[in-house]
């Protein structure tokens, strides 16, 4: 039973196959898992792995995936092996079922079609890759009722096209899920639910049946889902997901396991950094796993660098009888020094002079640390010498031990590849063609090589991106930090040379090279770039170039604005975007978040009119959306507040065009919105109102061609309740 049911409601150190290879430590948390995959008796529990950053969460999770999704048929004789055994037959073992797996990275930069942090697109993405695992005599995963709420939430959302479906959905089911569109586009209103059980009884014969049966599909459950409002749709779309695949898993010759692996829960996790406000982000990921039926064979993993507080929630409680946290912790010395030894460092004095260099506490070394220590050593065995403990300062300045790990790691490397590294730790990703021009880029040049290409991906610091694919690298978030911290002068020079390599790819037809230009723009001048972001995402939605859009969104997620007005601008930008998308909840949210920024810089600021009309905007935005919800109360209250704020900016700035202006918008949306509920006398007050503030616009600036249109569409409004009063007279 689920939760809710049983509650009430390259190669290099670090990444790619030597990073697996050299793997340490983590043996209970790697058995608590297998044993999961292996015994009934394992099953039940949520596995948390939490830890700090660099510690090797995300490296278990793949270590988990290439090795450990199996069902091994010699199990018995496996778990009795000792733990540095059992890790290797569990890659050497031959005999054994593999099992299907859907692994998400929150942190993971949005693609059209792939937001991993959006609740409706992260879904889809875990229905793809479990859609296409296929296994000799069983049958495939199924998950009828979901994508037909999927496919109607599209069309709900006037986003249903064939293009659409083909890029969301798994290749196995396009044709019934094409099949399902036609449907809905066609048939009637009233006999769509029967429609929809014949096409599933059709297309899934015997299996359909028994699923039916299990889930409890009938034609009252259909037409609900047809009845729900869009946003209250998607919102139920995580429990339709689970409920298909406790049925799926049930029905049939199924696997006898599915696994679910989430990486980076820190990137949903409410009250993160940055502008974008979180406000209970995982609230999706919860009633997922809270309707999964954890002991039918669900094995989900979720890894973050905080415990979560799932227990403490008041909606989608998960009690934490059913949570196994985890501590993805920092290697014992212990640990460490075998690490060290398997990565090729002989001297055991040297070793332990290592853990000192990347110790942060007593019997705590920091993984990431100990595997730059490691290639300090390996590089110079590369270049004829080789280190002893003595070559490292005995007590070095704790705060510099860091650095004087990667100076001496560059100077052994060479001018070349020390180049390369401290211009490459500017960028985002690089690949051989990005890291070849920019070595010929003025002051940041070197030579661009094989060797030193070859020397600067085998680092433990560098990894591989799994996002763009393959060919594509990126220096380790923390030694970027730490590059940053210390103001390297040559990543400076390499954010104006990468500013201007992507202002020319972006020149030549590149549509996301923009977003990084700016990235690099703000990394030298952060009004410049803020400035620049802002324009070119205003212009970007109104241009429905909604790839740069996102594109913006995530470079827009490494910017850590201190002005309470620009994290207000950023978020109203996302707000509005998000808006067009018809992405209700992420709009709210933003929007939200824009207004408390606003109100943050009032605090600073409380005479400043231009403020007063930002926040306006932000709340006028937010009033379309509420009223294209249906929340009545909520917009009625949120144009009642735009429209104060708006009155406010003119107390201090009488003749200010863009607030009158601004103003008499909100008040036509604020009308027609007021007239939708039949209350014409009200929009009638609300459009000549608004026709005032027009009014003021062109006595301040009688040429201005927007205001005469807008005192066009509101005449036009006042004509029509005119007429409506004439006809019932």
């Amino acid at each position: 039973m689920s939760i809710l049911d049983n509650t009430g409601q390259s190669p290099s150190i670090t990444e790619g196959v030597r990073a697996l290879r050299l793997f340490t430590d983590r043996y209970p948390l790697i058995r608590a898992f297998a044993r999961a995959l292996n015994e009934d008796d394992g099953l039940g529990k949520i596995l948390f792995f939490h830890g700090g950053g660099g510690n090797g969460k995300s490296l278990l999770l793949r270590l988990l995936e290439a090795h450990a999704c199996k069902r091994f048929h010699n199990w018995e004789d496996l778990r009795l092996q000792p733990d540095a055994n059992f890790v290797r037959r569990l890659r050497e073992e031959r005999a054994f079922d593999a099992l299907p797996v859907a692994r998400l990275d929150f942190h993971a930069p949005p693609r059209e079609f792939e937001q991993p942090t959006v609740d409706y697109d992260a879904l889809l993405m875990l229905r793809r890759q479990l859609g296409a695992f296929s296994a000799p005599g069983v049958s495939r995963l199924r998950f009828p009722v979901y994508d037909f709420a999927a496919v109607w939430y599209l069309h709900r959302t006037n986003r249903l096209t064939d293009n659409r479906l083909m890029a969301l959905f798994p290749n196995e089911e396009i044709n019934f899920v094409l099949a399902l569109a036609g449907e809905i586009r066609n048939i009637p209103f009233a006999g769509l639910a029967q429609a929809v059980l014949g096409l599933f009884d059709k297309h899934l014969k015997q299996w359909w049946t028994l699923f039916r049966h299990r889930r409890g599909v009938d034609r009252a459950l259909i037409e609900e889902l047809e009845g729900m409002d869009p946003e209250d749709l998607v919102k139920e779309m995580p429990r339709l997901f689970a409920l298909d695949l406790n049925a799926s898993l049930a029905a049939g010759d199924t696997p006898s396991r599915i696994v679910l692996l989430f990486d980076g829960h820190d990137a949903l996790a409410a009250g993160s950094e940055g502008f974008r406000a979180r406000l209970d982000d995982d609230r999706w990921l919860r009633y997922l796993l809270a309707h999964l039926d954890l002991t039918g064979g669900v094995v989900p993993v979720v890894a973050g660098r905080k415990p979560p507080r799932w227990p403490e929630q008041a909606e989608c409680t998960i009690p934490a009888r059913y949570l196994e946290s985890c501590l993805v912790g920092h290697f014992s010395d212990a640990d460490a020094d075998a690490y060290l030894e398997r990565a090729g460092v002989q001297d055991p004095a040297l070793r332990a002079r290592l853990c000192d260099y990347a110790r942060v506490g007593p019997d705590e070394v920091h993984p990431l640390f100990a595997g730059l220590g490691a290639d300090v050593v390996l590089q110079a065995v590369r270049g004829g010498s080789h280190l002893t403990a003595g070559d490292f300062p005995e007590e070095p300045d704790a705060g510099k031990k860091r650095e004087e790990l990667m100076k001496r790691l560059l100077m052994l490397a060479g001018k070349d590849v020390e180049y390369a590294v401290r211009s490459l730790a500017a960028a985002r990703a690089f690949d051989r063609d990005l890291f070849e021009t920019l070595g010929e880029q003025g002051r940041s040049c070197y030579t661009a090589n094989d060797a030193a290409f070859d020397t600067l991906t085998g680092f433990s610091f560098v990894w591989e991106d799994e996002v763009r694919g393959t060919g594509w690298y990126s220096v380790h978030a923390l030694l970027r930090r730490v590059l940053r911290e210390y103001s390297d002068d040559r990543l400076r020079d390499a954010d104006a040379a990468l500013e201007e390599i992507y202002r020319e790819r972006a020149g030549a037809g590149d549509p996301l090279a923009l977003a990084e230009a700016i990235y690099h723009a703000y990394r030298q001048a952060p009004e410049r770039g803020l400035e620049e972001w802002a324009t070119a995402f205003e212009e970007a939605r109104n241009q429905s170039r909604y790839a740069l859009c996102e594109a913006l969104r995530t470079v827009g997620e490494e910017f850590r604005p201190e002005e309470p007005w620009w994290q207000a601008r950023m978020a109203q930008e996302e707000g509005d975007y998000l808006l067009v998308r018809s992405r209700y909840a992420e709009a709210d949210e933003a929007l939200q978040a824009s207004v408390q920024g606003y109100e943050k810089a009032l605090c600073l600021a409380p005479d400043d009119p231009a403020m007063h009309n930002n926040k306006g905007n932000a709340l006028q935005r937010r009033g379309d959306l509420l009223a294209a919800l249906a929340r009545h109360e909520e917009a009625e209250q949120t144009y009642a507040d735009a429209a104060e704020s708006y009155e406010e900016a003119l107390r201090r700035a009488p003749d200010f065009i863009s607030v009158h202006f601004n103003k008499a918008l909100a008040l036509l949306s604020w009308g027609q919105y007021v007239q939708s509920l039949g209350q014409d006398e009200a929009a009638r007050a609300r459009w000549e109102a608004a026709k005032v503030h027009v009014g003021r616009v062109l006595d301040l600036a009688p040429q201005l061609d927007q205001a005469e249109r807008l005192l066009a569409v509101i005449r036009q409004r006042l004509d029509s309740l005119d007429a409506g009063s004439s006809q019932e007279e």
